[in-house]
């Protein structure tokens, strides 16, 4: 039998501790998305790093 999870009450912590879900650090996972986009500055880069870090962080331990 198939066992239905409201989303608001689980969070993507639970999902990888249920089902041993990880992250794929491939670059080439979704290839489609990398075609014909332009250059970043390292200023982009720095900030696109951040946000990344901020994202992880925030997506295994969100907010009370």
């Amino acid at each position: 039998m198939v066992e239905t999870i409201q989303a608001q009450k689980i969070n993507l912590l639970d999902l990888k501790l249920k089902f041993g879900l990880e992250r794929n650090n491939d670059g080439e996972f979704f290839q489609e998305w990398q075609e014909n986009l332009p250059e970043l500055t390292d200023l982009e880069m720095a900030a696109m790093d951040e946000v990344k870090q901020e994202y992880l962080h925030l997506s295994q331990y969100p907010l009370l």
